[in-house]
């Protein structure tokens, strides 16, 4: 089923998954590394499925400014709480990552 800190909304709620819960969790993976923070936090297991199912996290460039914009949409999009806005895939996730990296090696 999975730890509940990287849980899907639709895992939460007993709702079918496919690949993009799995988006989801990498998302809570990838917000965790670059910010050090979880994206979604409870003081007990009820609080956190509350904000993992209604709340969005913080954005990553409020909690470190020096991290891309293109990151934050990227993210935005792995930890929609709706399956259907998120990557199809982890080659979508895959692909935003690399044209990021690309657009930042120009600057």
């Amino acid at each position: 089923m999975g730890t509940l800190p990287c849980m899907s909304p639709e895992q939460l709620q007993n709702r079918p998954v496919d690949q993009r819960s799995g988006i989801f969790s990498l998302g809570v993976l990838l917000y965790e590394m670059t910010t050090t923070a979880r994206p979604f936090r409870g003081e007990t297991s009820a609080k956190l499925l509350a904000a993992i199912l209604h709340h969005a996290p913080k954005p990553v460039t409020e909690v470190r400014p020096e991290l891309p914009p293109a990151l934050e949409k990227i993210l935005d999009r792995c930890l929609a709480k709706e399956a259907d806005q998120r990557y199809n895939s982890m080659l979508g996730v895959r692909e935003g990552l690399d044209r990021m990296r690309l657009r930042d090696s120009r600057s």
